[in-house]
């Protein structure tokens, strides 16, 4: 009922929750975190593939940052209230946002990457590990559970939400064929 009563809230008064919230300089540092992570792969990707540079690149990326962190935050917060465990979701999008600076070690993995040292799968994988790990610690501290924990909560969302999006997209195209033949 608890979440019923503030998805009723928010529909009832949708800016007077984020009006209330006190965390509004840790919104505005994850919010440039987003932009700094954007930042950093397209530098990244610029530094692999030379291709021109658009602002509107900039958006897509940014854009699509913005809302897989809001939707891993969302799902992440679903899955762990249902299991019990109390934490804020704006708190864990902020601590993504804020993990999103770790997106910069891309920048001189580029130029390691440039210079032959790494390829560019393995920089990038460097750099996805450590943000993994960083939202692995920030939902172990929002939730106040252990890293094994936090761990298997995101890992799940992770392979759960591909797996629901090939589910339906299969019976769809099973569905699809069905009215056809």
């Amino acid at each position: 009922m608890k979440c019923l009563d503030s998805a009723c809230e928010f529909l009832y008064s949708p800016f007077s929750r984020i009006e209330e919230n006190e965390n509004s300089a840790l919104m505005s540092w994850a919010l440039l975190g987003y932009l700094a992570g954007a930042v950093s792969l397209m530098l990244f990707v610029m530094m692999v593939k030379p291709f021109s540079i658009s602002a509107f690149s900039l958006l897509v990326i940014l854009s699509a940052a913005l809302f897989s962190n809001f939707l891993f935050s969302g799902m992440v917060h679903l899955f762990l209230n249902f299991l019990g465990k109390n934490g804020d979701a704006l708190k864990l999008f902020c601590a993504t946002g804020i993990g999103d600076f770790i997106w910069g070690v891309l920048l001189p993995l580029g130029f390691w990457t440039r210079l032959g040292v790494l390829g560019p799968f393995s920089s990038f994988f460097i750099a996805a590990v450590l943000v993994v790990s960083f939202r692995v610690v920030a939902i172990g501290r929002i939730y106040r559970m252990n890293v094994l924990s936090a761990f298997m909560s995101l890992m799940l969302n992770y392979v759960l939400f591909p797996f629901v999006v090939f589910m339906f997209t299969l019976y769809a195209l099973v569905f699809a064929l069905m009215s056809v033949f």
